[in-house]
């Protein structure tokens, strides 16, 4: 005995409910993904107003040294100011 195949409608059913359940996990991931991007933007903006605080200070290294290329931390550049105000 053969078994019976589902009718196509029935398949067409199911693949248009797989499909919105797919299209809905994307939406979710899209909308995390911003989320994460949005925090990290915010994060990146807070530590570029640091860095121009610390550039208004005297004495201080730049952010990027100029010969090595190299980035000085926000913490290094403050500790050195507050190294700087204990001697």
């Amino acid at each position: 005995m053969a078994t019976k195949k589902p009718a196509v409608s029935t398949l067409l059913k199911a693949a248009n409910a797989r499909i919105e359940v797919l299209e809905k996990e994307v939406r979710s991931k899209e909308s995390s993904y911003k989320y994460a991007q949005d925090g990290r933007t915010a994060a990146e903006n807070e530590l570029a107003q640091v860095h121009a605080f610390l550039d208004t200070l005297p004495g201080l290294p730049p952010e990027t040294d100029r010969e090595t290329y190299k980035k000085h931390s926000a913490m290094t550049r403050l500790a050195a100011w507050l190294a700087m105000k204990v001697n």
